[in-house]
């Protein structure tokens, strides 16, 4: 990958004040380059979490580019923006308590430790 990238991720995250940093499994080889990063520049590094990726029915990366994985199509399916938030948020993940939940239930919930591990 390339260099200017680490630097500008480690930069600006570091700029922004970030505490947590969730990413695609994609970008595990990635922590030991931004970690020594952090180092090199004397700033505590934020907590990293890589999750598995969201696929398609035949294990692809699900790509933003395609048109069902881009918000604007469900909003012009009329889909309610509650929907889909939900939607997602289970797509690698099983509340604990029920299937629908509203934005705070979600936070209130949501766990790393529960992410399955499996894409």
């Amino acid at each position: 990958r390339m260099p200017t990238y680490h630097l500008a991720c480690v930069v600006d995250d570091h700029l922004m004040g970030i505490t947590h940093v969730v990413r695609g499994e994609e970008w595990l080889s990635s922590v030991p380059k931004h970690l020594l990063l952090y180092r090199f520049f004397g700033w505590h590094p934020p907590r990293f979490a890589h999750i598995p990726l969201l696929t398609n029915p035949d294990r692809s990366k699900l790509s933003k580019r395609q048109k069902d994985a881009a918000v604007s199509f469900y909003r012009n399916e009329c889909f309610l923006p509650s929907a889909v938030v939900n939607f997602v948020a289970q797509l690698g993940w099983t509340p604990p308590k029920s299937e629908v939940l509203d934005m705070q239930e979600l936070v209130d919930q949501f766990s790393l430790e529960k992410v399955h591990k499996g894409g």
